[in-house]
């Protein structure tokens, strides 16, 4: 009876709804440069000012201030650090370094799920997931050599958008 019980509770438990982790790896959303990096343990360096421009959106809402490398499984890549206006970590952007890009997109599948949206043309792929209050996704731009596969992880909660 006892066993029955504790099955149960485990099974009830699974399904409750989880706190949103609204990070990404060692990081957490809202995080100081300073923060960043020591999370890092100084793996996450400055960015030049060139490559901060180029990773960056062009309103400059956000400024890749670090980068680092990262690797997962057979994917490398270099990890771009976007802090809001604000000083706040808002967003990581992975730009695959090495790797299939068909293999990331089928790894994300298989960590996320369904995409919660898919477009594809003749020159991009893109994929968005929703996994608790982040939002994951993926952008791939060409094929071959010349490809370019960019990850993002940002949160679906902002201060812009916590009252809507």
């Amino acid at each position: 009876m006892m066993r029955k019980f504790f099955f149960l509770a485990a099974l009830f438990a699974a399904f409750l709804p989880m706190k949103a982790s609204a990070s990404w790896q060692y990081t957490k959303w809202g995080m100081s440069v300073a923060q960043v990096v020591a999370a890092s343990k100084g793996v996450a360096t400055q960015t030049s000012s060139d490559v901060a421009d180029k990773q960056s959106p062009t309103d400059h809402s956000q400024m890749a201030k670090l980068s680092a490398p990262y690797s997962s499984g057979a994917f490398q890549f270099t990890a771009y650090f976007l802090f809001d206006r604000g000083g706040k970590l808002s967003c990581v952007n992975l730009v695959l370094a090495s790797g299939d890009p068909d293999m990331l997109i089928g790894a994300l599948r298989t960590k996320y799920g369904k995409p919660e949206s898919e477009d594809k043309s003749s020159v991009t792929d893109s994929f968005v997931w929703y996994a608790g209050g982040d939002m994951v996704s993926i952008l791939k731009i060409g094929d071959g050599a010349g490809s370019l596969t960019t990850v993002g992880y940002q949160p679906r909660m902002t201060a812009n958008n916590s009252g809507l």
